[in-house]
């Protein structure tokens, strides 16, 4: 008998409820069958999301759009996790986004101190949004800036509030730890679309907007 069932195309941080019917059947005759039908037990269980994809900096030109600057040699997709650290790329060091709409799940950015990492929104990205980043899980923090991190948006959008989007449903943040900053050096339209998601968890009193 079968112990075990795959269930494929969940997605990830989601719970799932299952009902388990057990039944007997000689494999040929459908008279044959034999369901539980009272007291069949349940199953039930939470989906995870794949480890984060992070910044390995092989190829040394600072560019998100290159796939060996990624663990993986793949370029981060939107059912990814991002984390930029000091874990393979010492010192300080930019990111550069591409000139085309990035979509992710999550992104942090956590340095070694006194190390700074930057994730740059060029002049040349006017697309609006440019980068949006969420989970679809309400009040969790979608972008992380830790000590030392920097998301600098220099957006070539001439208007638009939304070139940066923290994309959840209700309540999903960005978290600006202290010590982490975020740079607004854009004529589109200031942080409107921002503001009311920035997280006012504890350690982020002096995280700076």
């Amino acid at each position: 008998p079968a112990t075990t069932f795959t269930v494929s195309g969940l997605s990830p941080s989601t719970a799932y409820n299952f009902l388990v019917v057990p039944y007997t059947w000689d494999g040929t005759n459908p008279e044959t069958y034999n369901y539980l039908k009272t007291s069949a037990p349940t199953a039930a269980g939470t989906t995870s999301f794949p480890p984060a994809i992070t910044c390995t900096g092989v190829a040394n030109n600072g560019l998100w759009a290159t796939n060996t600057n990624w663990s993986g040699n793949v370029v981060p997709t939107s059912t990814d996790l991002v984390l930029l650290d000091n874990s393979t790329v010492s010192g300080s060091y930019v990111v550069t986004l591409p000139g085309t709409r990035v979509d992710l799940v999550k992104l942090t950015i956590t340095p070694t101190s006194p190390n700074n990492i930057t994730l740059l929104l060029p002049s040349s990205n006017s697309l609006v949004p440019a980068l949006s980043v969420g989970d679809n899980t309400a009040s969790t923090d979608d972008i992380i800036l830790n000590d030392g991190a920097i998301l600098k948006n220099q957006s070539g959008a001439a208007n638009g509030n939304n070139t940066l989007v923290v994309n959840s449903t209700s309540n999903g943040t960005i978290r600006i730890n202290n010590g982490g900053r975020y740079i607004h050096n854009s004529l589109a339209s200031s942080t409107t679309g921002l503001t009311a998601q920035l997280s006012t968890a504890v350690g982020t009193e002096h995280g700076i907007f």
